[in-house]
């Protein structure tokens, strides 16, 4: 679990976003809770495997939001494929740094973070824009 005051604070936003996410439609809800099991499941991975890189296990867990792809599918909104396009940015990147070691550790952690971050968000809008929508209908 988060050890810094950083991580906590970085936790707790994705965790909001999450939450805003929780407003929207079933699309919206699917994904917010697909984003907090890989959250709760990478800070567990990070814990359990005792090492500061655990990329082939976060490998593991960036496939449990393969959900995206299938919100995608038959989607009449447009967040699912920028949230596919993210989370796919992060596979990326594992799968970079699981095959080339030359990529530091932190450069590698700002840029995960970072993306994540952006996926928060989308999630967060598309919760939020959606919530407004149905209330706009009523």
């Amino acid at each position: 679990m988060p050890q810094t005051l950083a991580s906590m604070i970085g936790l707790g936003i994705v965790f909001a976003a999450c939450l805003l996410g929780l407003l929207g439609r079933e699309r919206e809800r699917i994904a917010a809770v697909a984003l907090a099991a890989a959250v709760v499941a990478s800070s567990v991975v990070q814990k359990f495997t005792g090492r500061w890189d655990p990329v082939a296990a976060l490998l593991a867990v960036d496939l449990l939001l393969l959900v995206f792809a299938r919100l995608t599918w038959r989607s009449e909104r447009h967040w699912p494929v920028a949230a596919v396009a993210l989370q796919g940015l992060i596979f990326a990147m594992d799968a970079l740094k699981l095959t080339d070691a030359r990529i530091g550790a932190y450069t590698y952690l700002t840029l995960v973070a970072l993306i994540s971050y952006g996926l928060a968000g989308v999630i967060a809008w598309a919760g939020w824009s959606s919530w407004r929508a149905r209330r706009r209908l009523r």
